[in-house]
């Protein structure tokens, strides 16, 4: 009865620490898969790559057994998850970090959620994935008018009013970085309300 009993507290808190990991783990997954992050946060990237790399051989390894008790209670399981944990534990403030120097150069990222800035820096080759959080970000600014070549030419209010920037912000010319052309674009329409007087 005493074995049992250990064999069974074991798969409990193995259990739970897989839950944590895999809820981690898919929170984290599409986040990592963007190159563009990868190259912004390389050493979270790598310690991403381990656990991903740890969580598929768990997954690999114990898809094919059908004994709950028995699978969650293997030696070292546990253990493996606990690292994952710690690891994901690393990546997340690391994260949070980034996101905050974020939101300190461009202060209006205050406005957006975590997922909604991971949305927009995953992507930042394609100024067109930050247009659906523009209303977000600018009280007045609906869509931004973009030409083939990424440049900005102006922005579309919500009823449809057009002002056309004095200077064209080529979002090129960030390098990758969205905070940088937004804040350009936050100044955009200043510039052109002072060309006017």
């Amino acid at each position: 009865m005493k074995k049992w009993e250990e064999e069974l507290l074991r798969a409990q808190k193995t259990l739970d620490e897989w839950l944590k990991v895999q809820g981690q783990w898919m929170y984290l997954e599409p986040v990592f898969s963007s190159d563009d992050i990868m190259a912004q946060m390389p050493e979270e990237g790598k310690l991403f790559k381990r656990v991903d790399a740890t969580w598929r051989a768990i997954m690999g390894e114990l898809g094919t057994k059908i004994n709950a008790v028995e699978t969650a209670s293997q030696p070292g399981l546990y253990e493996k998850l606990l690292d994952c944990t710690a690891l994901l534990d690393k990546i997340n403030r690391g994260l949070n970090a980034y996101l905050e120097t974020k939101r300190l150069f461009f202060p209006r990222f205050f406005f957006l959620s975590n997922d909604e800035m991971l949305e927009i820096l995953a992507e930042t080759k394609d100024p067109n994935r930050v247009q659906p959080h523009l209303k977000k970000c600018f009280e007045g600014i609906s869509t931004l008018e973009l030409d083939e070549d990424l440049i900005i030419h102006g922005m579309y209010s919500s009823e449809g009013e057009k002002v056309k920037f004095t200077e064209a912000v080529d979002t090129l010319d960030a390098k990758g970085c969205v905070e940088k052309w937004l804040l350009e674009v936050s100044f955009a329409p200043l510039l052109t309300q002072v060309q006017s007087l």
